[in-house]
């Protein structure tokens, strides 16, 4: 990725227009498009977004959780996912829940005795049923490829990746937006991945 084909984007409730529907589809698509501009969109870490509230996954007692813990990357159906680092699959599933991840992987990274994860969702089916926890992934290894709607969670095609330090025992899935009150924590445990997107050519 470089700065000749890609955009950085604002979904944050700040930017978005007052009568937006996310739950039209068309309606999504296009207005990530015209951001867009077809070049790869790309943002989102800590946004504070408004269209999680589509989805009752996102839904608390009193409120949603709205601060987005990772970055997109939004790009055509189909599009190949490549490893950021070498490590081995920790664990992948098909999270189905409306506005959910869809197909997800996670991968393990060790690095100076330390470990970490990243974690790729709104994946395509390419590939899934030979997946297996404790595989080898070597860095830059292609390991997926963008899910459409009827398979990502119905988003407009597009890579959510984040980094994880403590996967806190859970094994194919890991919160991706959280509540406002939440994201001193989450910040510790989820750092800014951006420096690994802008590092792609």
């Amino acid at each position: 990725m470089s700065a000749d084909n890609s955009t950085k984007i604002d979904l944050s409730v700040h930017a978005i227009p007052p009568d937006a529907d996310w739950n039209d589809k068309n309606f999504f698509d296009a207005y990530i498009n015209k951001l867009c501009d077809s070049k790869i969109g790309w943002g989102g870490y800590l946004e504070n977004r408004e269209f999680y509230k589509r989805s009752a996954v996102f839904s608390g007692e009193e409120t949603h959780r709205n601060i987005h813990l990772g970055v997109d990357l939004w790009m055509p159906e189909n599009t190949p996912v490549y490893a950021i680092e070498k490590g081995e699959v920790y664990g992948f599933a098909y999270n189905d829940n409306p506005a959910d991840y869809g197909h997800t992987i996670i991968v393990k990274h060790e690095v100076e005795n330390s470990s970490f994860f990243s974690l790729y969702g709104h994946l395509s089916s390419w590939n899934f049923d030979k997946l297996q926890v404790g595989k080898p992934i070597a860095k830059g290894q292609k390991i997926a490829e963008l899910g459409g709607y009827h398979e990502n969670g119905n988003w407009p095609p597009h890579l959510h990746f984040q980094l994880i330090t403590d996967m806190h025992s859970l094994k194919s899935d890991f919160p991706g937006v959280c509540f406002e009150w939440q994201q001193p924590y989450f910040e510790e445990v989820c750092p800014n991945p951006t420096p690994f997107i802008l590092a792609v050519d």
